[in-house]
């Protein structure tokens, strides 16, 4: 019996968004910006994580990482 052939695409992991960079802070909040991945891996990125040790006191040094 014939089927139909259908095409599958495999998405890979994107490309890596820029560091991030302190714009304001305050005792409660702080705001960050960044440029995001040029290459998403053929699945559009949803959302970033970022983490923060506040164990070394407030600003940019504490932005320690990202995960996709």
């Amino acid at each position: 019996m014939n089927s139909t052939i259908i095409s599958c695409y495999t998405a890979t992991l994107p490309g890596i968004p820029g560091k991030p960079k302190m714009v304001t802070s305050t005792s409660s909040s702080i705001e960050l910006k960044w440029d995001p991945a040029y290459d998403d891996g053929g699945s559009p990125i949803e959302q970033y994580q970022l983490y923060m040790d506040e164990v070394e006191g407030l600003g940019a040094p504490n932005v320690e990482d990202w995960v996709l």
